[in-house]
């Protein structure tokens, strides 16, 4: 996960103008082999690049418990992470 400013800007452009999957906040991709999630997180574009797993619930718990680490709203929707 990335939030300082200076590394954000890094990933601009990189995740896209779409959601990254139904119900989820923030554009970007998840794919076979990886996933980038790019959303708003106290007023600032945090960006999360995950390795794909098996487990699509695994993806959800990563990105939240991140936003939450940063005093954000969850990523993923609600149910996810089951």
């Amino acid at each position: 996960m990335v939030a300082q400013p200076r590394l954000a800007a890094v990933f601009d452009g990189i995740a896209g103008e779409r959601p990254a999957a139904r119900g989820w906040r923030g554009t970007g991709t998840i794919g076979e082999k990886h996933a980038i999630v790019r959303a708003d997180c106290a007023g600032r574009p945090a960006t999360f690049l995950m390795g794909a797993s098996t487990d699509p619930g695994h993806l959800a718990a990563f990105a939240d418990a991140a936003a939450a680490r940063l005093g954000c709203a969850s990523i993923a929707p609600k149910g996810a992470a089951r």
